[in-house]
């Protein structure tokens, strides 16, 4: 009996070291098989840098440096490359070398960047032409650091062109025919995509390069809806009941999702959710008469009008009811604002997510505003689009009361397209219809 109790004693000792060597095996591999990177990022002039994004392009992860300009991120060690940027300095690409190592510390030094657009400023608002070409059309463009970065369509191919200053070509890459826009994510990546595809790419002064290609449907889940990244928290935007709500949430440290912001315009919901419910009555309607099923009190009109009038609601509801709120987010520096064009208001944030304050805004209550707002980063100087008669016109906010101060007006075409801004130059594309719709770039300075 004895014997047996020290059998069974036996037993349940080497299973029990068998079940800890199993739990710990995982952990062990995967500490052979893991870095941890702690560095110190600072400009040449030894100031160190905050918010810098840490990167690894392999797998799409990153990190950004605190106040300190410090960092720690855990990587593979069969991943060899990190990419660190910032928006004032040029960006930096460092290789891995020693992998026998469990932890690695860098000492990285950004360049901060020269802008070479200053080479051709100018101090009036004279429109400056930057590309036209009769046999290349412009599909999207970029305004890649001190560069212009082109996505160009010919009848024989399309390809992605880092362009200088003087037009000349520093880099070019050959894409699939099927690439139609740029998309530049939260970390600062670009991205090419097309209909079913999105791939990401690398730029440095020599080359483009595509890092890795994903599905769409990929992209539109992990890419495409995180609108901002400020410290370790991603930002993401979700819309809700047809496009007219709008939350901003991101995850804890726990990952729990965290409600930042829900704008919610309860009068659209309403006005969109009425309009359904009449197309679905009416398409009954239609449905019913197929099988010869007629009712007295239903509607007495011939099944094309009533066909027509569905016809006319879904384009309603389509392109106007249940087009999204705009209500957008921005991020400068470590200060992020959002827009409330339903409430009358723009939310002030500091780095911890805390909302610091809140500001009136009237502008868009104006006549002929364009739902838009576009930010000029690098100055900090937030502008909303107005038309009339086709001509653009663009109003500085003012961030202290909510006004719009100054109104600088895209004079030369009507109808520009994509405007971006930066350092008080409005760049924009231009539709030539007289000329068999030939795409031009321009710039013009808001002075």
């Amino acid at each position: 009996m004895l014997l047996s109790k020290n059998k069974q004693f036996l037993l349940g000792l080497r299973t029990a070291i068998y079940v800890v060597l199993f739990l710990f095996l995982p952990i062990s591999l995967f500490s052979q098989n893991t870095i941890i990177v702690k560095g110190v990022i600072k400009g040449e002039d030894g100031k160190r840098v905050a918010n810098a994004s840490v990167f690894i392009p392999e797998i799409n992860k990153g990190t950004t440096s605190d106040k300190k300009g410090e960092f720690v991120l855990d990587m593979n060690k069969l991943l060899t490359k990190i990419i660190v940027s910032h928006i004032n300095y040029e960006p930096k690409t460092i290789t891995i070398d020693d992998v026998n190592s469990d932890t690695i510390q860098l000492n990285v030094i950004l360049k901060e960047k020269i802008n070479l657009l200053n080479s051709f400023d100018f101090r009036s608002q004279k429109t400056k032409l930057l590309y036209k070409k009769t046999i290349v059309s412009i599909l999207d463009y970029q305004l890649y650091q001190d560069k212009l970065l082109l996505l160009l369509k010919t009848s024989k191919e399309t390809k992605l062109s880092l362009m200088g200053h003087k037009q000349q070509v520093l880099s070019e890459l050959i894409l699939n025919k099927n690439v139609i826009e740029l998309f530049k994510d939260c970390y600062g990546n670009t991205h090419l995509l097309s209909e079913d595809t999105a791939y990401q790419i690398y730029i440095d002064e020599q080359n483009i390069s595509i890092l890795y290609k994903y599905p769409i449907s990929k992209f539109n889940e992990s890419i495409k809806y995180a609108v901002a990244k400020i410290n370790d928290k991603i930002i993401f935007i979700n819309y809700g009941l047809h496009n007219q709500s709008i939350v901003y949430s991101y995850f804890d440290k726990n990952k729990e999702k965290v409600v930042l912001k829900l704008l919610r315009d309860n009068q659209s919901e309403r006005y969109a959710s009425q309009e359904i419910a009449i197309i679905n009555y009416l398409e009954s309607i239609l449905e019913r008469r197929s099988l010869g099923v007629r009712s007295r009190h239903e509607d007495p009109r011939p099944s094309y009008q009533i066909g027509r009038e569905i016809f006319d609601r879904s384009s309603m509801y389509e392109f106007v009811l249940s087009k999204p709120s705009y209500n957008p987010l921005f991020l400068i520096g470590n200060t992020m604002y959002i827009f409330d064009h339903i409430n009358d208001s723009c939310f002030v944030y500091d780095e911890e997510l805390n909302e610091q304050r809140s500001i009136y805004i009237n502008y868009h209550h104006k006549g002929n505003w364009a739902k838009e707002i576009i930010l000029d980063k690098e100055s900090g100087v937030f502008y909303a689009k107005f038309e009339e008669k086709g001509f653009c016109y663009l109003k500085k906010i003012n961030l202290t009361d909510g006004k719009t101060i100054k109104t600088y007006k895209l004079g030369e075409h009507v109808y520009p397209l994509n405007i971006k801004i930066k350092n008080g130059e409005a760049f924009y594309l231009f539709k030539d219809h007289l000329n068999q719709g030939q795409m031009s770039l321009y710039k013009q300075g808001l002075y």
